[in-house]
């Protein structure tokens, strides 16, 4: 008995420009840190061309050495990470906390490590989170995303830290193999815990994928609405033990939307976040 099955996948980068239309994309399982528009490896220029979709080249393999929250300075840990009403303007290499709410079936998805706010449990745990408009999703001009603007800069770090830490097993992370000549060939990975422990593996929770949010002008508070024109999959190297919150993130990939999406979008699921689906058995 044999069985053949046909599938696609959809990178959404550059399609716009190649095909004149593109159709949005929805990712599952992606962390709560909306990042800057910004490349800190490149002067601050943009990852991603925010109406055409187009990604900038040579970012893969790039390290931003320090992802960190905009808003930890000033004010104390107590104060709100922004104030409302106000505005702010993320530098590059920073990230502002998403408002998600977890789902009830959250905890079957979940680490033992588990924090107990939805901001951190969606940074530890699988697909359960709920945005603005109930996902994740790029592609088009409308906010689809919104700031959580009632988290102190505590929350912001003490929650974020907890989560990521928990997230990439801190203790044993999962590190890239040396040897990996990545990306000219497929990326290595050594397993830190667990039975395959010093050997290689194919997939790993260090592996996350993030929005990128439009910063282009400054964010606004009321409402604290953002609009995610594309994604970053990176692998979270390490995370800063104690003082301000620090990530070090290797870049894997990033898609862009632009602003003329096409009709159904395209659900990506796992760690990846190229969306691949089946076309034909």
């Amino acid at each position: 008995m044999t069985a053949s099955a046909k599938a696609e996948a959809y990178n959404p980068a550059n399609s716009q420009t190649a095909t004149g239309n593109f159709i949005p994309i929805t990712l599952k399982d992606i962390k709560p840190l909306l990042i800057a528009n910004k490349d800190p490896n490149n002067g601050g220029n943009p990852f991603i061309d925010a109406t055409t979709g187009v990604v900038a080249t040579g970012e893969t393999n790039k390290v931003i050495p320090l992802l960190t929250p905009g808003c930890q300075t000033g004010g104390g840990g107590n104060a709100p990470c922004v104030v409302v009403p106000g505005s702010v303007t993320l530098a590059a290499g920073q990230f502002l906390p998403a408002i998600v709410t977890m789902t009830a079936n959250s905890p079957n998805l979940c680490p033992s490590c588990q924090g107990s706010s939805d901001f951190e449990q969606s940074i530890e745990c699988g697909e359960s989170q709920v945005t603005k408009d109930n996902s994740f999703s790029c592609g088009g001009t409308a906010m689809n995303a919104s700031i959580a603007t009632g988290m102190t800069k505590k929350d912001v770090r003490n929650q974020g830290r907890a989560g990521l830490q928990c997230l990439i097993d801190e203790k044993a992370p999962d590190t890239i193999d040396p040897a990996t000549n990545f990306p000219t060939t497929p990326i290595q990975i050594i397993a830190g815990s667990g039975p395959f422990k010093g050997n290689l593996i194919s997939t790993s929770r260090s592996i996350a994928n993030f929005p990128i949010i439009d910063t282009s002008l400054a964010i606004t508070f009321p409402p604290g609405d953002v609009r995610i024109i594309g994604f970053l999959q990176g692998f979270i190297e390490s995370v800063s033990n104690g003082g301000p919150l620090s990530i070090s993130v290797r870049i894997l990939n990033i898609a862009g939307c632009g602003n003329n999406p096409g009709s159904t979008s395209v659900q990506a699921g796992g760690t990846s976040a190229i969306p691949v689906r089946l076309i034909s058995q």
